[in-house]
């Protein structure tokens, strides 16, 4: 399950800019009201026929729409229009390949949206310069594409140029400058969490005086701040901060929205760590329950926190409740993964560590030296995977070489 927050930071900066629903645009669904195929023939004509701010529209009204590729079709010809009657620079002409990029970046076209927010941004700052608001909008919407372990060092160098820059435009409190610096404590958080934690506590307060204790934008940063935390092992403060933002989340979305079960989650994970298995028994059970009600008893959420439960279970010293979820859980993983899969393995290493607690060693042996063969099969010697089967078949070996 993604997180909510991190479900392309790329697709929130935008909508707030384009006022798309760019989350599903992101997931690839349709937003709640659908466009009729004529409406956006229609919307798609108007764009390429250029008629003045009525071809904007139109081609946004595909996008929000989730009408992609007559999105993408409609602002090709809108940029090809406004090219050949204004000219590649000016400001008419980079607002229509603003919007191209966004519709490349819906089809899954990231290469080339990257490439057009490239254009645009270099189109901006020789026009307008590069501390117009519209420049430093677009080069924030190309910091948010830039996600990979290629890029992130330009990210990050464009990130902390933008910080000052849309201080001084914008304004210290203002949403652009703390969005900016959003995204540059996003950067720190993949080469410097401990930075990312120092950005993310002093965007806090402010966040919560500019938008609202209350706010998704407040509530990412609160989650954002325990997840910096979680990857420097501090664990009792993560479980601190995952808290209250599950408390939020509960508030904000409900007991069964995406967003709080993601939270309740993170919470869960960071109680593990801590060897808190009886509460993380607790909300485990709870969390299946709604995973099931709103995912399905067969998605692979659900399917792995049962797997977690047998494993808290296992801990516990419930090891035959363990094996009976265990059991449970390979049924589904083989009629939806298949007998090879590495879910279905991972559990057969989990059913084999619940028997082996209740004295069943053959049997567990059994399960362990299916998920050994599967993973040298399938998945390499090296797999972490593997290496725990391997362990586990070593270790029975040696028990039952005792009995």
């Amino acid at each position: 399950m993604k997180p909510p927050a991190a479900r392309s930071l790329t697709f929130a900066l935008l909508s707030l800019i384009l006022s798309v629903d760019a989350g599903r645009a992101e997931e690839g669904k349709a937003p709640a009201k659908a466009v009729e195929p004529a409406a956006a023939a229609a919307a798609a004509a108007a764009a390429a026929a250029d008629t003045g701010a009525k071809a904007y529209d139109a081609v946004r009204s595909l996008i929000a729409a989730g009408q992609y590729d007559e999105a993408e079709k409609a602002a090709q010809a809108l940029v090809a229009a406004r090219s050949q009657k204004l000219g590649a620079e000016h400001p008419e002409t980079l607002e229509a390949r603003t919007l191209l990029a966004v519709a490349l970046m819906c089809v899954q076209k990231l290469a080339e949206s990257e490439q057009e927010y490239r254009t645009v941004l270099a189109g901006y700052e020789r026009v307008l310069g590069p501390d117009h608001a519209k420049t430093l909008d677009i080069e924030v919407r190309l910091v948010a594409m830039l996600d990979t372990p290629e890029t992130h060092a330009e990210a990050l160098r464009r990130a902390r140029s933008l910080v000052p820059r849309a201080t001084r435009v914008h304004g210290p409190e203002a949403e652009q400058t703390l969005k900016v610096r959003k995204l540059l404590a996003f950067e720190l958080a993949e080469s410097d969490p401990a930075a990312a934690e120092q950005e993310y506590r002093a965007l806090q307060p402010l966040c919560t005086r500019v938008f609202g204790a209350e706010n998704e934008e407040t509530l990412e940063t609160r989650w954002r701040l325990a997840h910096a935390l979680d990857k420097q092992d501090k664990t009792a403060e993560a479980e601190k901060e995952y808290r209250e933002v599950l408390a939020l989340g509960l508030k904000l979305y409900g007991a069964e929205g995406d967003d709080t079960l993601f939270y309740q989650a993170c919470l869960i994970d960071v109680l593990r760590k801590q060897d808190k298995h009886e509460e993380a028994v607790a909300l485990l059970r709870r969390q299946i329950t709604a995973q099931t009600k709103v995912l399905g008893p067969e998605d692979s959420s659900t399917l792995t926190c049962r797997e977690l439960l047998a494993e808290s279970l296992t801990e516990l010293g419930k090891p035959a409740e363990a094996e009976q979820e265990c059991r449970q859980v390979l049924a589904l993983e083989e009629r939806v993964h298949g007998a090879a899969d590495p879910h279905t393995l991972r559990v057969c290493c989990g059913l084999a560590s619940s028997l082996s607690a209740q004295g069943k060693t053959a049997e567990a042996l059994t399960y362990a030296q299916r998920a050994l063969d599967g993973g040298l099969k399938t998945l390499g010697k090296e797999d972490a995977l593997t290496r725990t089967a391997q362990g586990l078949v070593d270790e029975l070996k040696e028990k039952a070489a005792k009995t």
